[in-house]
């Protein structure tokens, strides 16, 4: 046995994080008011939990696909998923959850997005 430890040593690389599997653990998801056709984005940051964690958005308890409205794009660079509200209406507020899942648990952060209905003068 040559008993020699690698604590401190050069193995990683310098400024990368480590992807440790662990249970999933989220950032707390900013609650937000906009007006009503102006653009949101709501942020949810994987802080441990590693690469096969995966990253899934709800409004309202109901999970969000994208690929049905063309109001909302999600984006995921690397630890950070996006949820992008093109053009805010009266049925994008209310609660999202950012949901973190893998082999070794879950987590979930929630906030609130309040829109704000833009009410036009009809005496223009």
């Amino acid at each position: 046995m040559s008993g020699k430890s690698k604590k401190g040593g050069k193995g990683g690389k310098k400024g990368q994080k480590e992807d440790v599997p662990a249970a999933p653990k989220l950032k707390a998801v900013r609650s937000v008011t906009v007006s009503e056709g102006q653009k949101t984005i709501l942020k949810c940051e994987l802080l441990a939990g590693g690469r096969q964690t995966t990253l899934k958005w709800y409004q309202n308890r109901m999970e969000i696909d994208a690929t049905k409205t063309r109001k909302i794009r999600m984006k995921k660079r690397g630890t950070v998923s996006e949820l992008h509200l093109t053009k805010a209406t009266e049925s994008d507020g209310g609660e999202y959850q950012c949901k973190a899942i893998n082999g070794h648990g879950e987590d979930q952060q929630s906030g609130n997005v309040t829109v704000i209905r833009v009410i036009w003068d009809a005496l223009h």
